[in-house]
């Protein structure tokens, strides 16, 4: 018994003392975390998920060769024919930070700053609209509040339309994708999100970050374990209503809490100290001199009036030229949409590859293009590599912040690559601390195994139900805390 009070004394005082930082830590957390859920309910929704597609012909493809020798393109990281207003364009990559480069297949003639005018374009596909004047448009190279690194995709245009709300498409135009839609007010909410719960605001003196969010963090940590050891302590008694609705809440959200906070600080540090991947790194670049490129393009007359994602040319194994030919699951991405496209439902066929100097269909897959790629970007050999795996949903070791699927998972050693086989760029890598940072991350902050058992709307809603009590909690035990103080001081 005296074990016990000793016990409660000590847990009670703790608790008191962790209250006034551990208080406004749950109210700020608490409060910034259901920020996050009216922002993603609310927030604008894009009219398209699947990127536009085209139809070309052989002599399209069979131009590749003839435009880069015209043009005096002899180097390049990225050649593609993507999807374009007047039809297909060639696209072609030489720095990852510069504007793409466009040239018409029928006349080789490049067309001045065409990229601006494809992020235009893409912006209205993906917004839908169509027909509203454009307010500005701008080149982004770094991540600010309002496209933060969560997007990965740089570089991006930044398209704002000429709407009340101010609607913005960040469009990264290398593979058509919408990097993120905004407008005001979830613009707004973004700002607060970040000022209360990430306090990305600190990032130039980020040990000044570090310290008080570990400050508030482990305060939380603190209030919530004392809060734990009297529920378990302390017989239920007759107590003020105040007191006693703050216990009442406490049962239900003591556990979360400990949770939330336990791996907030984990994701936190892991963020902070450790060297992580936070944007796309493109493969070397190919020599495309004229001798290593041929005109027989006669196994495109197979894919005449077909829809195709894109046609890339690559080098493959032995520095050997390819054209990969990305093919739609459907036509158009019908049926594609946001929940699908989580979950993995499949948005292309597997891909064929043809020898860019004599045309012959290679033996070649996407698996082995991955291969490839990952040795080329992490210099390891092939032979290292201890799995691999197709990637066809997000999850906690990919989560949507990276846009691509599908792609391969290649795993070495206490680290692993996610690899692009459409493009040879390496779009995420994760080391095995990282991995469970992760995981520890997804599950136990962000609940979404519960998203993967019921659906996101059901998360968000039993999300709700934690949040909403824990700020009601927390309000009535700080109250509590001022009143003990003012008690004392009188």
């Amino acid at each position: 018994m005296r074990k016990t009070r000793n016990l409660s004394a000590l847990s009670m005082k703790w608790h008191n003392l962790a209250g006034w930082t551990g208080g406004i830590a749950l109210v700020l957390f608490a409060g910034s975390g259901l920020l996050h859920i009216l922002m993603t309910w609310t927030g604008p929704q894009a009219a398209s998920f699947f990127p536009p597609q085209i139809t070309m012909t052989a002599e399209s493809v069979q131009a590749v060769p003839q435009v880069l020798a015209q043009n005096n393109i002899t180097h390049a990281n990225m050649v593609k024919i993507v999807p374009g207003q007047r039809g297909p364009l060639l696209q072609v990559t030489t720095d990852n930070y510069e504007p793409r480069r466009y040239f018409e297949l029928a006349s080789g003639l490049e067309i001045p700053g065409h990229d601006k005018a494809q992020a235009i374009w893409l912006a209205r596909y993906y917004s839908g609209e169509q027909s509203t004047p454009i307010r500005d448009v701008s080149f982004q190279t770094s991540f600010d509040a309002n496209y933060p690194w969560v997007n990965r995709l740089l570089p991006v245009y930044r398209v704002t339309f000429d709407t009340d709300d101010q609607l913005t498409a960040f469009i990264y135009t290398e593979f058509g994708a919408l990097g993120s839609l905004s407008n005001e007010w979830k613009s707004g909410l973004q700002a607060f999100f970040a000022l209360l719960h990430t306090w990305s605001w600190l990032d130039g003196v980020e040990n000044a970050r570090l310290v008080i969010m570990l400050v508030l963090l482990l305060s939380l940590f603190t209030m919530a374990a004392t809060g734990t050891a009297m529920i378990l302590v302390l017989k239920n008694r007759t107590l003020p209503p105040q007191r006693r609705w703050h216990r009442l809440i406490s049962y239900g959200i003591w556990l979360p809490i400990l949770l939330f906070t336990a791996s907030g600080t984990y994701h936190l540090l892991q963020q902070s100290t450790a060297d992580t991947q936070k944007g796309l790194e493109l493969g070397p670049a190919m020599d495309l001199s004229a001798n290593r490129l041929g005109r027989n393009t006669q196994w495109m007359t197979g894919f005449a009036d077909t829809p195709i994602n894109n046609v890339t040319l690559l080098a493959g194994p032995g520095d050997v030229l390819l054209y990969r030919v990305g093919l739609p699951m459907g036509r158009h991405g019908q049926g594609l949409d946001r929940e699908s496209r989580y979950k993995g439902q499949p948005i292309e066929k597997p891909a064929l590859y043809f020898n860019a100097m004599d045309g012959t269909l290679s033996d070649l897959d996407d698996h082995d293009m991955a291969l490839h790629f990952s040795t080329r970007l992490s210099g390891r050999s092939t032979e290292l590599v201890e799995s691999s795996q197709l990637v066809t949903h997000f999850g906690p070791d990919y989560d949507f912040r990276n846009k691509r699927l599908p792609v391969w998972r290649i795993d070495y050693a206490q680290d692993r690559l996610f690899v692009d086989p459409a493009s040879g760029v390496l779009v995420d890598r994760i080391s095995d601390a990282a991995l469970v940072e992760a995981y520890s991350f997804s599950f136990l902050h962000k609940w979404n195994m519960i998203s993967q058992l019921i659906g996101r709307l059901p998360r968000d809603l039993l999300l709700l139900a934690v949040i909403l009590p824990a700020l009601l909690g927390g309000v009535l035990g700080y109250v509590m805390l001022l009143q003990r103080f003012r008690r004392r001081r009188s």
